[in-house]
């Protein structure tokens, strides 16, 4: 009976070491041939805007719908269809990257104004890439509201579409071509800010 209990724990243990040794060979082997996760931001392409009379716009709110949530690039395949990149994603939401943008543009602290001419609301309809036989397509939409500063009053309420088609099929210039699409945006919201101000 000794022997047989004996030999019994041995092949337990046998049995348990086989299992942890493998549990460690499955874990290593999924860690090695995991692909590696690829960080992208906006690149800042344009100087801020500086003048005698600098224009201080600053945002105060943005929203994204549900499907721009992920950090995950989204990539429309057709008109009903989204799919992500699994590997290549935002630094941090694009919440954060665009309104850090849009904020690093507009100097607001050239401006002697406590507070700025014009807060933004933005709500972020399109940010994603649009795919195609050739090179695929920056697309970005953006409705950005002019809110006056004292009483957050909608002043003005304008919509940003802009596509351009990527030079490459790298995501790293899909990237460049979604930043160029934002600088253009940015342009945009300048002249439009400039010409509120004429009006008041």
């Amino acid at each position: 009976m000794v022997t047989f209990s004996s030999r019994k724990r041995n092949s337990l243990k046998k049995i348990r070491w086989t299992s942890y040794c493998l549990c460690i060979i499955l874990i290593l082997s999924g860690c090695i041939s995991a692909p590696a996760l690829h960080y992208y931001t906006l690149e800042n392409t344009i100087k801020p805007i500086e003048n005698e009379m600098p224009l201080c716009l600053q945002v105060s709110s943005i929203r994204l719908t549900e499907a721009l949530k992920r950090k995950e690039i989204m990539v429309r395949k057709n008109s009903v269809q989204i799919d992500y990149y699994s590997v290549h994603l935002w630094a941090s939401s694009l919440e954060e990257l665009i309104t850090n943008r849009i904020n690093q543009t507009f100097l607001c602290h050239q401006s002697p104004k406590n507070a700025p001419d014009y807060y933004l609301h933005i709500d972020v309809l399109n940010f994603e890439e649009i795919e195609t036989p050739n090179l695929p397509i920056a697309s970005i939409k953006l409705i950005v509201q002019f809110l006056n500063p004292v009483n957050m009053e909608v002043l003005s309420q304008k919509i940003y579409s802009v596509e351009k088609e990527s030079p490459d099929k790298e995501v790293s210039e899909l990237v460049k071509t979604f930043s160029s699409c934002i600088d253009e945006v940015i342009s945009k919201i300048y002249i439009d800010a400039k010409n509120l101000k004429k009006t008041e």
